[in-house]
């Protein structure tokens, strides 16, 4: 035994000492990856719980095309901007209609996926349906191709908030 106490068999070396620390440090990388990944992972739910609006516009024949995709939490705290004034500009007949919106998309969040319209010509196609929680609605002409999402969640508390106060701002989603 020596005067640090250890024996030549047990005393730890440098790369023992080393090797436990790298050890340590990976285990605090992986940490912190896994929380990263985590707050990622929620973050992303927040923002697609309610599905995401999206708008395909493709011209043919080498014209432009648009696309824009936006999580149904963005679209839902978008609408919670708009100020009460710009509501008031809302049409009359609008206004009324509001109920029925309201009604038909808490319908339609219940119902089966289900396809509501399929009309074809001689080069154009329409179609409206339902579909994984979505309203889909598809254009086919000779000039453009147009595809429009939304999701059904979204659009039923847009629609109820607007009824409840009048056309005003979306409430806060449900608990």
């Amino acid at each position: 035994m020596s005067a640090s106490g250890w024996t030549a068999a047990a005393r730890p070396t440098e790369p023992a000492r080393s090797s436990s620390t790298g050890r340590l440090l990976l285990a605090f990388a992986l940490c912190g990856l896994l929380l990263a990944g985590a707050t990622v992972a929620t973050g992303a739910a927040l923002l697609y719980g309610s599905g995401a609006l999206s708008v395909e516009v493709e011209e043919k024949g080498g014209g432009d095309s648009v696309r824009l995709s936006l999580p149904g939490g963005v679209v839902l705290a978008l609408a919670r901007l708009v100020p009460g004034p710009a509501l008031s500009g809302i049409p009359d007949e609008a206004r009324r209609a509001l109920p029925a919106l309201a009604s038909v998309c808490r319908e339609l969040e219940r119902v089966p996926d289900a396809v509501f319209l399929s009309v074809e010509s001689p080069g154009e196609r329409v179609s409206v349906e339902k579909r994984a929680g979505e309203l889909l609605i598809h254009a086919d002409t000779a000039e453009e191709r147009v595809r429009v999402a939304i999701p059904l969640r979204a659009l039923s508390r847009i629609a109820r908030a607007a009824d409840k106060r009048g056309g005003g701002p979306p409430e806060p989603p449900d608990p």
